[in-house]
């Protein structure tokens, strides 16, 4: 009986640049959106991640990121 898709740990992406965390969530089968809601200079770097560090989902679950 298949109980569907592994859980994974989502990690703290916080502060790192974005390509880097969109990597990093990649690599344990998480979706990744970025968002850019603000209209400023772009630092490119994570300020709010959708789904809290520590926080276990399914393998497959999107995460939506916000970049400034």
């Amino acid at each position: 009986i298949s109980l569907g898709p592994p859980l994974v740990t989502v990690p703290d992406v916080y502060d790192l640049k974005a390509a880097t965390a969109q990597k990093r969530l990649e690599a344990l089968g998480l979706k990744v959106v970025l968002e850019y809601p603000l209209v400023v200079t772009p630092r490119d770097r994570v300020v709010i991640q959708s789904i809290s560090a520590g926080t276990q989902v399914r393998w497959g679950s999107t995460i939506t990121l916000s970049i400034v």
